[in-house]
């Protein structure tokens, strides 16, 4: 989609947008002890699949993805560009607050800035 055309839409309508980064990272086949890191390695609480915590676990898996070939990384960066003015990352707050992290948004969103 061109600029000009999204622009078009967000006149008339509320867009929302994918940058695919939950289906990249779920490709790469991660297990807890990726999510956890040594940061977490004890925390009470299942981290696996919780995408946001990569971030600060493992954020060079966050940076390969968004280096990824240039049909994805447009994609991801476009999207990345409007959600980061929202300060949303895929609705953290509700995902976070799954694992009982709410305390601790603000930091996961600070680590997670592009």
């Amino acid at each position: 989609m061109k600029k000009s055309e999204i622009i078009s839409q967000l006149e008339k309508r509320i867009l929302v947008l994918d940058g695919a980064m939950g289906t990249l990272i779920q490709k790469l086949k991660l297990e807890e002890k990726d999510y956890r890191g040594e940061r977490y390695k004890d925390h009470p609480d299942n981290l696996k699949g919780n995408y946001d915590v990569l971030s600060i676990t493992r954020p060079e898996i966050i940076r390969d993805i968004q280096k990824a070939p240039d049909k994805v990384r447009e994609c991801v960066r476009v999207a990345a560009r409007i959600i980061a003015g929202i300060k949303d990352m895929g609705m953290a707050g509700v995902l976070i607050s799954t694992v009982g992290w709410e305390d601790k948004l603000p930091f996961v969103l600070d680590e997670a800035r592009l």
